[in-house]
């Protein structure tokens, strides 16, 4: 039989036959295959399709910035997506999650023609006049990191504390009071961002030093639920915190956080940490705190003294990351004897990495054991205690965490694709 025209049908009007739940699906599986370019061809076929392909292209949206020491353009990789955004306005509001990683201020580049060249490059510093109009573009945000790069020199890390400029803290700061996603908001505000590896304290700051612009107009819009900060960061939360906390009504207040994570052990962040503990004291539900263990500084517990004036104390995770030949063990009984005789700590989990090469750790880590186990198991200490999990961290664990993680996250995009559907 000769085929003609009239005999198929346009995949605009075989779509709009399709149900949308029979759509969603279809969708969802080549999602859940990772490929991306059968979703790309889905744009071109209809309308129906579009919409829905364009939710999982653009959801979690990651910028990752090449490296700034060789290549001046580097500061110019954002434009594409506010070039689209620009053309099609609709699609901010299907990007909820944002990543902005290996983000440098300006640009590196080495002289060594210069008298005074020391082996390491140096910094030209020049106003990003991109991001902040990504940034003026998007309010839908559900989660958000804006994370800095690695810079390694003679077996080292070497950083150069690049500051963002005051035009690029206001956009971000006007981002954050502007979101309308009224599902759990998660900002990150980290040094560095290698999926899952330790947050170590030597890797670039990204601070802000300029006064912020109090004159934004977005005000009562909402309130942060999660939240997650280094050390390197602290200046970055410390404006955020003031802001929210001192500039009358709050505009994007910290007091409601059900979820805090934080990494370091720096004085001046577990003092504003302790802050904001004390502030969300009614709401947080879970508290992790990422110790880098260093030779140098003691172990300052503030942040467990704010929690113990909770009168509920959330789930406590507390992960020792070794640095170096650094043995965790003899941190751990301390750190739990700060949160003895609270009467509702229920749940805590001790997560360490150790070194497998040094001599006597096994004895170390029995030692260990037995003098927690004692601690714990007195009921005046802990008289509502019922679950204590303790987790050597290795390779093995850290590959499986990532691939549960991205499942997880897989999940609760589907999740919150139904809800902006059911909601519609």
């Amino acid at each position: 039989m000769a085929l003609r025209a009239s005999n198929f049908v346009s995949p605009e009007i075989f779509s709009a036959c399709l149900a949308p739940e029979l759509i969603d699906n279809i969708i969802y599986h080549i999602h859940d295959a990772g490929d991306r370019s059968s979703l790309v061809a889905c744009v071109q076929v209809s309308r129906l399709l579009r919409t829905r392909s364009q939710k999982h292209l653009f959801s979690t949206t990651t910028i990752r910035f090449p490296n700034p020491r060789f290549d001046e353009r580097a500061r110019d990789v954002a434009a594409p997506l506010v070039d689209i955004l620009t053309a099609h306005s609709g699609l901010a509001k299907v990007i909820r999650h944002l990543r902005i990683l290996d983000y440098s201020v300006g640009y590196w580049k080495d002289h060594y023609d210069s008298e005074d060249y020391d082996g390491f490059p140096k910094i030209h510093r020049k106003i990003d006049t991109t991001l902040p109009l990504l940034f003026g573009r998007l309010d839908s945000l559900a989660s958000f990191t804006l994370a800095g790069p690695v810079m390694w020199a003679e077996g080292f890390h070497h950083t150069e504390r690049g500051i963002l400029s005051s035009t690029l803290v206001s956009s971000l700061l006007g981002m954050f009071l502007k979101t309308k996603a009224s599902s759990r908001r998660r900002y990150e505000l980290l040094s560095d961002q290698r999926d899952g590896g330790p947050v170590n304290d030597e890797y670039p700051s990204l601070s802000m030093a300029s006064v912020l612009d109090h004159d934004i107009s977005y005000r009562g819009l909402g309130y942060l639920e999660c939240l997650e900060f280094d050390e390197n960061s602290t200046s970055c939360l410390h404006h955020l915190y003031n802001h929210s906390h001192f500039e009358g009504p709050s505009s994007l207040t910290l007091s409601h956080l059900r979820e805090l994570k934080m990494c370091g052990k720096a004085s001046d962040m577990l003092l504003l940490a302790s802050r904001v503990i004390t502030d969300a004291s009614a709401t947080l539900e879970k508290f992790t705190w990422r110790i880098n263990l260093t030779a140098s500084g003691e172990f300052n517990p503030s942040p467990l003294v704010a929690l113990k004036q909770a009168s509920k104390l959330p789930p406590l995770h507390l992960l020792f990351t070794r640095i170096s030949l650094l043995e965790p063990f003899h941190w751990m009984t301390p750190t739990v004897n700060f949160l003895s005789a609270h009467p509702t700590l229920e749940n805590l989990v001790i997560a360490y990495s150790a070194c497998r090469f040094l001599r006597g750790r096994q004895e170390r880590f029995d030692e260990l054991s037995s003098s927690l186990d004692a601690h714990l198991a007195k009921p005046e200490y802990f008289p509502a205690l019922h679950r204590v999990t303790v987790v050597e961290i290795t390779e093995k664990l850290r590959n499986d965490l990532r691939k549960s993680a991205e499942q997880a996250r897989r999940s609760s995009m589907r999740c919150s694709a139904c809800l902006d559907r059911g909601n519609g």
